[in-house]
């Protein structure tokens, strides 16, 4: 993904560049004396408007493809509302937050911070078994930040 905006983004950079060139040259090319004629004063505006038309171009491609922000944000909240459901209905109500963090890179993995307290070790395994299993059927590529509490008085207080 990283190649693909890197590559669009100087793609676009290129073909400013060159439309620029080629219509310097085009205005070069007019004569100044028929700059000051109707023609000459439309020609100028044409020039003038595909170079702004080519930059506004060139911006919106950049802010597409460098507007992941939102897009990160609302998959980790979709990735812990899936699996906070499947905690409860295989697990049940227990003191267990779930934070994800969606990397920019396609390389990297989706983290999942599980925190909370649970009474037994069996409990403990049975919440980790559950969010990934639930990671795996969404992700080909995570990591499970396992800071979860085996206390019994946690528990027993929450």
């Amino acid at each position: 993904m990283r190649v693909v905006r890197t590559f669009g983004i100087a793609a676009a950079v290129v073909a400013v560049l060159l439309a620029a060139r080629f219509l310097w040259g085009a205005v070069r090319g007019i004569p100044a004396a028929s700059a000051q004629s109707p023609g000459g004063v439309v020609a100028l505006g044409l020039v003038a408007g595909l170079v702004v038309l080519m930059g506004v171009l060139v911006v919106g491609v950049a802010l597409a493809l460098f507007d992941v922000g939102p897009r990160r944000e609302e998959e980790a909240r979709r990735l812990e509302t899936v699996i906070s459901s499947a905690l409860r209905r295989d697990v049940g109500h227990l003191p267990v937050t779930l934070a994800a963090r969606v990397p920019t890179s396609g390389g990297s993995p989706v983290v999942l911070e599980v925190t909370g307290a649970v009474s037994t070790s069996a409990q403990r395994d049975a919440v980790i078994d559950v969010v990934e299993r639930e990671l795996r059927r969404r992700r080909s590529f995570y990591r499970v930040d396992d800071r979860l509490e085996v206390s019994a008085a946690a528990v027993s207080a929450a």
